[in-house]
């Protein structure tokens, strides 16, 4: 047993090798669709979520380019009665 096992007390992992041929699993070819299968996920978060209200991934990156990055900005002034 891990010890995510442990701490939640039960088991909730995937196991693909009960329901692939053990060939299959330990394939190359399975590690690299699923590698590809998780960056196309990325991808489409980053394109149609993340980035939604500011127009899409290349109106942000345009907008980010045309400000002036050379513009000091000063952090915000704390005390220590704000810590506390």
């Amino acid at each position: 047993m891990n010890l995510a096992t442990c701490i939640a007390g039960r088991s909730h992992t995937v196991r693909f090798a009960q329901f692939l041929d053990e060939q299959v699993f330990l394939s190359d070819t399975l590690s690299k669709a699923l590698l590809v299968a998780h960056l196309v996920t990325l991808l489409i978060f980053l394109f149609f979520k993340w980035t939604a209200k500011e127009g899409g991934v290349f109106r942000l990156l345009k907008d980010a380019l045309r400000t002036n990055t050379t513009q000091h900005i000063e952090p915000a002034r704390m005390s220590l009665g704000t810590l506390v």
